[in-house]
């Protein structure tokens, strides 16, 4: 199918299907490279030591959702002289490691964020079709009311 390739989030990424869900969002089935290259000796390996998955939130579609389920492998670097036993697919030029956003998402939630503030830009977001989850921390200590400044908490009678 020729037009999996728009659905690419970036380049070095096999797309392998796309779905339209029961909840009206995109889910996008992709699979890493087929080779590994070590990051110390910068050899190429194709011994596969096993999979991962990684699930990455894109650029929304027609205002539905788009979620990336990324199949990565790690590999075994075969030099003898190098330190590096194992090591993971690396795709920079899509997602920082460890976050759940495309790199082009990130920016825009970053632009937004910053341009139009917290709850302006979160409700923009979610009427975009990028929805932002807040962070919250339960274990994390509340704060009371008598110990901030005045208008700090809206929540708060002073």
């Amino acid at each position: 199918m020729r037009t999996k390739t728009k659905w690419s989030p970036g380049p070095g990424v096999k797309i392998l299907g796309v779905s339209l869900t029961d909840d009206d969002s995109w889910v996008v089935s992709a699979a890493g490279p087929a080779f590994g290259i070590c990051p110390d000796c910068g050899r190429r390996t194709r011994n596969r030591h096993g999979w991962f998955n990684r699930s990455l939130q894109d650029l929304p579609v027609q205002g539905k959702t788009v979620t990336v389920k990324l199949r990565l492998s790690r590999w075994r670097c075969t030099h003898q002289k190098c330190r590096r036993q194992t090591f993971a697919d690396r795709l920079p030029t899509i997602a920082y490691p460890y976050t759940r956003r495309t790199r082009r998402v990130a920016e825009i939630v970053g632009l937004l964020g910053h341009s139009a503030g917290g709850r302006a830009a979160e409700r923009l977001m979610n009427r975009l079709g990028m929805p932002s989850q807040r962070r919250h921390n339960p274990a994390a200590p509340q704060a009371s009311c008598g110990t901030q400044q005045a208008g700090l908490f809206p929540d708060c009678r002073y």
